[in-house]
């Protein structure tokens, strides 16, 4: 019996897996901007992690830039003032981490 709903399971999780990727396809082939790339892929990962607020970043030598977010805009305001401030660069993995955190 167990066996059968791990079986079940893992078919549930793979048809989900394959509705997001033709859905996510789909969107993608319709989008002519960068921008719009950038937020159907941010909206479908925070959709698929069931996050309430994402950013999208890129960065050049000195700044960071949003490209893309969703949810709080204040939120991701300062997350960009944070990342100016804290030389997010440089950081180390975990530093990087702690400023999405705060």
């Amino acid at each position: 019996m167990i066996e059968t709903e791990q079986r079940i399971w893992k078919l549930e999780r793979q048809v989900f897996q394959l509705q997001t990727l033709f859905e996510t396809a789909r969107s993608l082939n319709l989008a002519r901007e960068p921008q719009q790339v950038f937020q159907q892929i941010l909206a479908t990962l925070a959709g698929t992690f069931g996050a309430r607020e994402a950013l999208a970043l890129t960065c050049d030598e000195k700044q960071w830039y949003i490209v893309a977010d969703r949810g709080n805009i204040q939120n991701t305001k300062k997350i960009s003032e944070d990342l100016a401030k804290n030389n997010f660069n440089n950081a180390s993995a975990r530093d990087q981490q702690k400023c999405f955190r705060n």
